[in-house]
């Protein structure tokens, strides 16, 4: 019996919780590579017809926010198919190496969490650099950083257990 004792002892157990983060992290990053292949060979152009029709119809009657933010939302579409290949090469690169990140604390190593946050950080600039500073593109980041601040966070409390 004390045999098996000597099998089961691990010097560096994972925390359950920092395991759960790791594979949400690698779901995440899995996602955002495959909406980043996506968007890159997506149709833009029947995206932008369907909201230029939907404009087109939009009642004269209708609340001026609504027609402003119609109006914000093709211009960041427009940037966004314009712009689609290099958002798409930026994002499947930096989810990456965030994967790669996030896979380095699922086993253990520290240098994964200074990974994990430079590429999670430098993803919220892209919308930035390629469609501008719109109150669009600022509420969309505004919201991806409260989630993006939530996980470094979390994962920074569980420096302690990586080496």
């Amino acid at each position: 019996m004390e045999e098996l004792d000597d099998f089961s002892t691990d010097p560096k157990k994972r925390p359950d919780f920092l395991t759960v983060l790791c594979v949400l992290s690698l779901v995440n990053a899995g996602y955002k590579m495959v909406d980043a292949i996506t968007s890159m060979t997506a149709n833009s152009e029947d995206s932008l017809a369907e909201l230029e029709k939907a404009m087109e119809d939009m009642p004269d009657e209708a609340p001026s926010i609504v027609s402003s933010i119609l109006g914000q939302t093709a211009d960041v579409a427009v940037k966004a198919a314009e712009n689609a290949i290099p958002m798409g090469v930026s994002q499947l690169l930096l989810f990456s190496i965030s994967a790669v990140g996030a896979y380095m604390m699922f086993k253990m190593a520290k240098k994964g969490f200074y990974l994990y946050t430079a590429a999670n950080v430098l993803a919220l600039a892209i919308p930035f650099v390629f469609l501008g500073s719109s109150s669009l593109v600022l509420i969309t980041v505004g919201v991806a950083t409260i989630f993006t601040a939530l996980f470094i966070g979390l994962y920074a409390s569980n420096l302690k257990h990586l080496s």
